[in-house]
C-alpha cells in the first residue's frame, strides 16, 4: 500500500466519503467563526459600555466639584441671611463666627 490516499480512495469508491468528512470540518470551522466573532462584539460591547459609564460619572463628579468650588461662595453669600435666627426665632440670637467673604473659604485645588 505505497499509494496516495486519495488515489486509493478514488479506485475503492470511498473519495466520496472522505469528501463529505471534509466539508464537515469545514462547516464546523465555519460555524465556530461566526460564534466566535458573535461573542467577541458582545464582549467588547459590554466592555466598552462599562468604560463609558465610569468615565461618564468621574467626569460628572468633576464637573460637579468644580462648579460647586466656583459658585459656593456666591450661593452661600446670596443667603447669608438664612443664617440668622433674627429676634423671630426662639433665642434671638445672630450667628456670627461663619464666613461671610470669598476668602474665609478654603478652596481645594484637587478638581
Amino acid at each position: 500500500m505505497d499509494q496516495d490516499p486519495i488515489l486509493y480512495a478514488a479506485q475503492i469508491g470511498r473519495l466520496d466519503v472522505l469528501s463529505f468528512l471534509l466539508l464537515l470540518l469545514e462547516v464546523m470551522i465555519a460555524l465556530s467563526a461566526i460564534v466566535a466573532f458573535i461573542n467577541l462584539r458582545g464582549f467588547a460591547r459590554r466592555q466598552a459600555t462599562d468604560v463609558a459609564e465610569q468615565i461618564g460619572r468621574e467626569t460628572a463628579e468633576r464637573a460637579a466639584n468644580s462648579y460647586l468650588q466656583n459658585e459656593l461662595p456666591k450661593i452661600y453669600a446670596a443667603n447669608v441671611g438664612l443664617l440668622h435666627t433674627g429676634d423671630s426665632e426662639p433665642g434671638g440670637e445672630v450667628v456670627s463666627d461663619l464666613p461671610t467673604t470669598e476668602e474665609d473659604f478654603s478652596h481645594d485645588e484637587r478638581v
